[in-house]
């Protein structure tokens, strides 16, 4: 049985992630945002992200955007605020870049869950 759970945004990362795409991906973004603050994620539409390896995602799942298999991703992390389960987003970008110099949505998730 799937749960919905409210969806928190990390303005700070969600503007930095936003600065760096195109404009059909902050396309997508944007509606994303919009459906999932009014919404919730559904917990069906989310996929384990890997708890353990070079790119651990300790407590991450991650959405294809847009669903269901979409170019980019958003990995989200169970938090508790003001004690309630609810997802805040780590990471917003391109699930597997083609570009070398460019950092999958994974990476940039990684670094920003290791430096908290």
């Amino acid at each position: 049985m799937a749960t919905t759970l409210p969806v928190v945004f990390n303005d700070a990362a969600w503007a930095d992630d936003l600065d760096h795409s195109t404009e059909p991906a902050r396309a997508v973004a944007d509606a994303a945002r919009r459906r999932l603050e009014r919404d919730g994620v559904s917990t069906s539409e989310l996929r384990p992200c890997r708890q353990d390896g070079p790119l651990a995602l300790p407590r991450c799942a991650k959405l294809y955007l847009p669903p269901p298999a979409g170019q980019w991703g958003l990995v989200v992390r169970l938090a508790v605020v003001d004690d309630k389960p609810v997802f805040t987003t780590v990471a917003f970008g391109v699930r597997h870049p083609t570009a070398a110099h460019r950092p999958s949505v994974y990476t940039i998730a990684h670094e920003r869950v290791r430096g908290s």
